[in-house]
């Protein structure tokens, strides 16, 4: 397979983000579900340059619940 398509066929996923705190310890908590990447964008490599690689990805979901 070349680059530029998923071979999920479609299927949407779930994920979960957290946020820690200083401490380690869970601060916020949401589960998503039925994501789907919209876009994916990285920045110019460039031999010699200082700047950092940045990957963007841009999600779709259909729910979105806090959990803690």
């Amino acid at each position: 397979m070349a680059g530029g398509f998923a071979d999920n066929k479609g299927e949407r996923k779930t994920a979960e983000l957290v946020v820690y705190d200083q401490g380690g310890e869970d601060a916020a908590k949401w589960e998503f579900t039925g994501i789907f990447p919209k876009s994916y964008k990285t920045s110019k490599m460039e031999p010699g340059s200082t700047e950092f690689f940045t990957e963007t990805v841009e999600i779709v979901y259909e729910t979105c619940h806090r959990t803690l």
